[in-house]
């Protein structure tokens, strides 16, 4: 009786301190110029330092060399509002369900986040065409 008495407790003051930062969700726009079918939802909650956590959810993710010849993955895109270049934040692990879930913490407020299918982890800009894409402006 008394660890339910300490769990309902826990929960409780974690529901409390979670509620501190705000989440947002938005759904990612979609390339409708290339069938891929894939669709997403970006989530983001702003952190004491200004920066953003990012969590990206997507479905339906078909493998990279389907949509662009050569590509092995996708990578994921940010680039601060205000600037002219994308920073490579990340590769997506697809799963045998075509699903991806992703999260990073980005030093930005407001910026735009990017997938695109390339033929590396590491490269400098993107190469790839944006597959799904979101402004986040907080």
């Amino acid at each position: 009786m008394r660890e339910i008495k300490w769990t309902c407790i826990s929960l409780i003051a974690f529901g409390l301190f979670s509620g501190c930062a705000t989440s947002s969700r938005y759904k990612m726009t979609t390339n409708e110029q290339l069938v891929h079918g894939a669709t997403g939802v970006v989530s983001v909650v702003p952190t004491d330092s200004n920066n953003t956590k990012m969590r990206l959810n997507i479905k339906h993710l078909y493998p990279a060399d389907k949509i662009r010849a050569g590509a092995t993955n996708y990578i994921v895109w940010v680039k601060p509002e205000g600037s002219g270049t994308y920073q490579n934040v990340g590769a997506l692990q697809v799963d045998n369900m075509l699903q991806v879930e992703y999260a990073t913490t980005v030093p930005f407020a407001s910026f735009n986040v990017i997938v695109t299918p390339e033929a590396g982890n590491h490269i400098q800009t993107p190469t790839g065409p944006a597959i799904l894409a979101k402004r986040i402006i907080r």
